[in-house]
């Protein structure tokens, strides 16, 4: 199970909010639907949904992954290959463009 989050703006979690009680919210979302339902914690996400301006002298390539950036999630993610390749379906090795993970080699 994973949370997502859509924000109007830049978020991302911070782990000492975490600590001290004041960002709880994502996290308190999945371990509920975890229980209830006998889920398996994947992760907690935001997906911002500002688009960046662009600068129009790049390449199409060039403003292809600036847009892939600016779209990727922020959050935490279990430190499980198996649930990281089910939420990044084209990620074998390398650093994914969905999610804030990667996987260092071929498992």
């Amino acid at each position: 199970m994973r949370i997502i989050d859509y924000k109007s703006s830049n978020y991302d979690i911070n782990l000492d909010n975490v600590v001290y009680g004041l960002q709880l919210q994502l996290l308190t979302y999945l371990d509920a639907v975890c229980k209830i339902e006998d889920l398996e914690p994947a992760a907690v996400l935001y997906f911002n949904l500002i688009e960046e301006k662009l600068d129009k002298r790049k390449t199409k390539e060039e403003i292809e992954d600036e847009i892939r950036k600016n779209f990727k999630m922020k959050g935490l993610v279990a430190a499980d290959v198996k649930l990281i390749k089910m939420m990044d379906k084209s990620l074998e090795v390398g650093t994914s463009n969905i999610i804030p993970a990667g996987i260092t080699k071929e498992r």
